[in-house]
């Protein structure tokens, strides 16, 4: 049964007045870039260094630019300039790029910042928020959810976003486009529902009871149970706690197993240094570990090894485990996928594809939020 949370708020105000926020982002961030090619895809654009006008392009032009010693070797209408960084800007109500990396394309929304770096060339979108948000969204949400998880999903992102928007800011620039920050591929094209979703949240966000943004964190699959947060990253959180989820259990990322043998995992105990005497066993019995449900730590006598450490060293999908012995091989068997903390992704798309609103889904995985509208908070803040 969906638990019953304190008091839940949205606060309307509208929307036309929202405050642009616009966002620079590292695209192509796991990539060396040495050259590129940019073509206006939809809209007209102005080429700038600086401030000075060097061209304008219409829709279906194109610009190169590759590294030249220190700089980028930029070529554009028959001519080429060394500059050391540019941007394009975009000049139309809607203003589209498609650009080109060592054969990946991407398109992106609004402007293109450049500049070079010692031997490569970073690639930054100066893109509006809600832009960002839906490219985020597709790019986080997969394309085959109900409507209503799209919306949340939205919610979630641009928390994170304004949460986290000084988070490169000594790089100088944002937010990165991959998993240490958010997944941003490209521009929101492939589903309108999640365009629609993007505009019907147009600027909520979620906040805990101090009106300060929350941590907006989400996983694949928390296999039936979500975890605090200090049982991951040490600090508790008020809104961060532990929910029993009965929706996910039976979805892809659930469960999953992993073999290994007596040896490799005695081998293992010792690398963490659980003494010699307990590698085979304790009490006369081999180890292994059976929990009732999430536990934080696999405890030894006189010795307690954190489970997210577990995770990471022996690379499982999750902390959530058991261990058990079958004559010379260990089973590690496991729920869920991701840290566990937050949202469970796939447990959220099955209440929506139930029935539930946005607003119930976030409050039966985030304790005593609210949901506020961007302007709402500012005004909050202010006073």
């Amino acid at each position: 049964m969906l638990k019953r949370f304190a008091v839940f708020i949205v606060l309307f105000f509208s929307v036309s007045s929202l405050f642009a926020h616009q966002f620079l982002i590292h695209i192509f961030s796991l990539k060396t870039v040495h050259a590129a090619t940019v073509n206006m895809s939809r809209g007209s654009y102005s080429l700038y260094h600086d401030s000075t006008l060097l061209t304008t392009f219409q829709q279906g032009e194109t610009l190169k630019f590759e590294v030249e010693g220190s700089k980028m070797r930029v070529h554009f209408k028959g001519t080429s300039k060394l500059l050391s960084h540019f941007k394009l800007k975009g000049e139309d109500y809607l203003n589209n790029f498609k650009i080109g990396v060592a054969g990946e394309a991407r398109t992106y929304e609004d402007n293109l910042v450049c500049r070079m770096e010692v031997k490569t060339i970073l690639l930054l979108n100066d893109v509006e928020l809600e832009h960002y948000i839906a490219g985020v969204v597709e790019s986080e949400a997969g394309l085959r959810a109900a409507p209503e998880y799209f919306k949340l999903q939205a919610i979630l992102c641009r928390t994170y976003a304004l949460k986290n928007i000084e988070r490169h800011s000594l790089e100088g620039y944002n937010l990165c486009d991959n998993v240490h920050c958010q997944a941003y591929y490209s521009k929101s094209s492939k589903i309108p529902d999640i365009l629609k979703a993007t505009t019907a949240t147009n600027g909520l966000i979620i906040t805990d009871e101090r009106f300060d943004l929350i941590n907006a964190t989400f996983h694949s699959n928390c296999g039936g149970e979500t975890c605090n947060s200090e049982d991951v990253w040490l600090t508790p959180l008020p809104y961060l706690r532990a929910v029993k989820d009965t929706f996910c259990v039976k979805s892809r990322n659930a469960r999953w197993k992993k073999k290994m043998s007596k040896e490799q995992w005695h081998k293992y105990l010792r690398s963490i240094d659980v003494p010699a005497e307990l590698d085979t066993t304790v009490d006369g019995e081999e180890v292994y570990f059976s929990p009732d449900g999430r536990q934080a730590s696999f405890y030894f006598p006189g010795k307690a090894v954190k489970t997210t450490k577990i995770r990471t060293d022996l690379k499982l999908k999750s902390a959530y485990f058991k261990v058990q012995m079958v004559n010379d091989s260990v089973f590690i068997q496991g729920r869920g996928y991701g840290h566990g903390v937050g949202l469970c992704q796939e447990g959220a798309m099955q209440m929506a594809k139930e029935g539930y609103a946005y607003n119930q889904i976030i409050q039966y995985y985030f304790t005593g939020v609210f949901i506020v509208n961007l302007n709402a908070l500012e005004f909050f803040k202010e006073e």
